[in-house]
């Protein structure tokens, strides 16, 4: 990468709420985007906090914050995502599993995918797209921001232009192919439909 993670932290695009295990806090899990921030309140143990790195238009590096932090606050871990233009993290509370999010400026936007926290390893797990309540889908292409629901385990997300879309724990996928750098169009994944919570609209819509 062309500058150092631990220089300006603005670059940093994406922050993600603690990992559990062995430093007991009241976590707030607090999730921020290029659009704003929504939360749900738990309780847990926290380590780490995990972020990815913005590099130019749609590069990726995930990277890692200790607590309390070291001297070398951001670490940097597994390869940099070229073209794959991860815009949004979560941790699944059940599983402590790492997850991420696509935005549009990649060969597969809005895609979901698990990183293997050991070494930064990309699996891409579902294609997201949403369903209104008379059954209209729209895909699903910049998605600024994910969270998981502490109780539910269902997947909350807002995709820029569409709005805040659900997905049930039920329909969310576990395994799927490794990613490569750079990200390609190929492999195909599946395509997982949820529900639109709140979907955009226009400002003169808007009374």
């Amino acid at each position: 990468m062309s500058e150092p993670l631990g220089a300006p932290a603005s670059r940093l695009k994406t922050y993600l709420m603690p990992s559990k295990k062995r430093w007991p806090a009241a976590a707030h899990w607090v999730i921020a985007g290029s659009l704003g921030a929504f939360s749900f309140g738990s309780s847990v143990q926290a380590a780490t906090i995990y972020c990815v790195h913005d590099e130019g238009l749609n590069d990726s590096q995930f990277c890692y914050i200790p607590v309390p932090p070291a001297a070398s606050a951001v670490i940097p871990f597994g390869p940099s995502y070229q073209n794959c233009d991860i815009e949004a993290l979560d941790i699944q509370h059940e599983t402590d599993g790492l997850y991420a999010a696509s935005g549009d400026d990649t060969p597969r936007p809005g895609h979901l995918y698990r990183v293997d926290k050991d070494n930064g390893d990309l699996f891409d797990l579902a294609d997201l797209d949403a369903q209104t309540a008379d059954g209209k889908i729209t895909e699903l292409k910049e998605i600024d921001t994910i969270s998981f629901h502490p109780k539910t385990g269902d997947l909350w997300g807002w995709a820029q232009s569409e709005g805040l879309f659900t997905i049930p724990k039920a329909l969310l996928p576990t395994q799927g192919p490794q990613i490569d750098s750079p990200c390609q169009k190929k492999p195909s994944v599946p395509t997982v439909v949820g529900d639109w919570a709140i979907p955009t609209q226009d400002p003169e819509e808007v009374e």
